[in-house]
């Protein structure tokens, strides 16, 4: 079984830690005021357009070591934009695991990226 990684992250941590910046920091995202989930930067790589995070909250229980990478990887016709998870879950969870993040989360991320840069 794989260890999730540790982070350092405390439950105080919060919005003031720039995730986008600085290994071991916390991003919060909060949906009227109510915790939604928290994630640890775990690396980031400028050169290679890459950044891996864990989700330290459960959002679907029994999921743990959610690790999450997303990579730019540009090539003659523009760019691809990869969005990958590993993650430690029975298998009769699968499902909803994958609708949620699959489809809900990073779909819907990928299909923003999108209309975003369609329009310019």
């Amino acid at each position: 079984m794989a260890r999730t990684p540790s982070c350092g992250a405390t439950a105080s941590d919060g919005p003031a830690c720039r995730a986008d910046v600085v290994p071991s920091a916390v991003r919060v995202f909060a949906v009227d005021g109510h915790l939604v989930v928290r994630e640890c930067l775990l690396d980031r790589d400028s050169h290679a357009h890459r950044y891996r995070y864990v989700l330290l909250d459960p959002v679907v229980p029994p999921v743990s070591g959610y690790v999450v990478t997303l990579a730019v990887h540009p090539h003659a016709d523009g760019v691809e934009f990869r969005w990958s998870a590993v993650r430690q879950s029975a298998a009769e969870v699968m499902p909803q695991v994958e609708s949620l993040f699959g489809d809900g989360t990073y779909g819907g991320g990928l299909d923003a990226l999108r209309a975003r840069f369609a329009r310019g």
